[in-house]
């Protein structure tokens, strides 16, 4: 049997993007409530702040963790999490976080996370301000379609299980994303390592120019090396130089 790209490359995805919890002033801090800092639905949050996010991802994140940071239970405490540009935001990354636990494998969840994404808008557009509520009848339409192919065949996830689990496991699969995100300067956020876990590169941050190409070449060329046609990639070059996977 063909080995396909699951067999070659692993893929993890933790969507808690620039989120964070309120703490304590000696921990991170950062500006409580909901009115009257404008956090809204669908919008850039007003009381957001990238100094706390830093100060969160460092001290209750993934990664750089120091014996004075604070104890995990300590960083979930406060009011949160506040996504960076709204509640439509955290409702969409708990239901890719929740499609993660529910399926396990990244080639089901992953397809799932895209169609998310690509019906951000609809999903934003459901509620009226100054309602952070989610509106269910869209957020139960739209997990249904996500969760199988358009082409017909197997669903991708348990789309019944996905809305469970946003139901009634909602802080403790955003508090497990939280622990498992790095400090990172934006998103989305890609590093790449080798076989053996070993972080080698991290690709350009997504304002850049540079950052398709780059991330492109980075997975052709580590499917490449690792034994993949690069006929059977999409959007791969048929002249892709395999350099640089040296590293990967």
């Amino acid at each position: 049997m063909a080995e396909g790209i699951a067999d070659i490359m692993e893929l993890d995805m933790v969507a808690f993007g620039n989120a964070y919890w309120i703490t304590k002033d000696k921990e991170c801090g950062g500006v409580a409530g909901t009115d009257k800092n404008n956090y809204t639905w669908a919008s850039y949050w007003d009381g957001y702040n990238a100094t706390v996010r830093d100060c969160f991802n460092t001290k209750c994140g993934a990664g750089a963790r120091t014996p004075k940071s604070p104890p995990f239970e300590d960083c979930y405490t406060g009011e949160g999490p506040f996504c960076q540009h709204g509640a439509a935001e955290c409702t969409v990354n708990l239901l890719q976080m929740c499609a993660k636990s529910v399926a396990g494998d990244w080639t089901k969840y992953f397809p799932f996370a895209e169609c998310l994404e690509a019906e951000y808008g609809r999903i934003a557009s459901s509620v009226t301000p100054p309602s952070i509520t989610p509106n269910m009848v869209v957020l139960n339409l739209t997990v249904q379609e996500c969760a199988k192919p358009s082409a017909g065949g197997d669903p991708y996830v348990d789309y019944n299980k996905v809305l469970e689990c946003y139901k009634t496991q909602g802080k403790t699969i955003q508090v497990q994303s939280s622990k498992a995100t790095p400090p990172h300067p934006g998103t989305p956020f890609v590093q790449v390592t080798n076989k053996s876990g070993v972080f080698t590169m991290q690709v350009p941050d997504s304002t850049s120019p540079a950052y398709k190409d780059s991330l492109l070449k980075v997975v052709c060329s580590a499917w490449q090396y690792n034994g993949g046609q690069l006929s059977a990639a999409k959007g791969c070059p048929v002249n892709q130089d395999t350099q640089e996977a040296l590293v990967i």
